[in-house]
C-alpha cells in the first residue's frame, strides 16, 4: 500500500500538480478581560499572540499560529480555511517533525483516489538497512499501481528501489564497486533500470551529505516544483 500510494503522489507529481508546503494552522483562546491590564496584556504577549477585544462581552481573544508537519496536496493549500487545518492536524496527531501529511482530495489532479494518511521519514541508517536486506533477506517485488492513479511518466515503476549486483568475482567494465565480506557489490547499470538506478544512488548521495553537512553549505534547494 505505502509504494502504490507513493506511485500515486509520483503521477500527480509528473502533471506538475503536486503541492508541498508546511502545514500552519491557528488556535484562539478566549479570556474575559475583568481585572485585566490590556498595555500589562499586550507587553507580555505581543510577541507570540494577535489579541483582539470584545468591549460587549468583555473578551479577549488570542491566535497564534503554530507549524505542522509538511502537507502534499493535489490542490493549492492556501485555499483551506482555518477548521480544515485544524482537522488535517488533529488527524494526524501526535506528529512528530519528520511526519509527512498527506491530502488528495477528489476534483482535483489525481483526485480519483482520495487519500489522508501521513508518512514517517526514516533515517539515513534505516535506508541502507532497508536495501540491505532487500539483497536477500527480504527480497523487494514488482507492485502494479493501483487502476486510479493516473499513468507514469515513462512508466518508472521498477521492483527494486535500487538494483544492485552480488558477484564472487570482480564485475566487468564496472568502474565503481565495494568489496565486503567475501562479495563484489554494485549499482545495476546492465539493464533497463539503469537510468533510475543511478538516479537512486545519486539521491542516496545528496542524502548522505545532509546528514553529515549543514544544508546551507551544499547550495542546492531541496524543493518539489507545483
Amino acid at each position: 500500500m505505502f509504494r502504490r500510494i507513493v506511485l500515486h503522489l509520483s503521477a500527480i507529481q509528473d502533471q506538475n500538480q503536486l503541492y508541498a508546503e508546511p502545514l500552519i494552522f491557528e488556535r484562539s483562546w478566549k479570556i474575559a478581560d475583568s481585572g485585566i491590564s490590556a498595555e500589562g496584556l499586550f507587553q507580555a504577549i505581543e510577541k507570540d499572540f494577535a489579541v483582539d477585544h470584545d468591549p460587549e462581552k468583555n473578551i479577549y481573544t488570542l491566535s497564534k499560529q503554530l507549524p505542522g508537519p509538511i502537507l502534499i496536496t493535489n490542490y493549492d493549500p492556501n485555499i483551506l480555511c482555518c477548521e480544515e487545518r485544524a482537522e488535517l492536524d488533529d488527524l494526524i496527531n501526535p506528529w512528530v517533525e519528520n511526519d509527512i501529511a498527506f491530502d488528495i482530495r477528489p476534483g482535483y489532479p489525481g483526485g480519483e483516489w482520495p487519500i489522508q494518511g501521513a508518512s514517517r521519514l526514516g533515517s539515513f541508517h534505516s535506508i541502507l538497512n532497508f536495501l540491505s536486506h532487500a539483497l536477500g533477506e527480504e527480497a523487494e517485488y514488482y507492485v502494479e499501481k493501483d487502476s486510479r492513479t493516473p499513468p507514469l511518466a515513462g512508466n518508472e515503476n521498477p521492483a527494486q528501489t535500487m538494483g544492485m549486483i552480488v558477484a564472487d568475482k570482480q564485475p566487468d567494465n564496472i568502474d565503481m564497486f565495494a568489496y565486503s565480506h567475501g562479495k563484489y557489490y554494485t549499482v545495476d547499470t546492465t539493464g533497463e533500470e539503469t537510468h533510475w538506478n543511478r538516479n537512486v544512488l545519486q539521491l542516496l548521495y545528496v542524502l548522505f551529505r545532509l546528514t553529515i553537512t549543514d544544508t546551507k553549505s551544499l547550495g542546492i534547494p531541496i524543493t518539489i516544483s507545483k
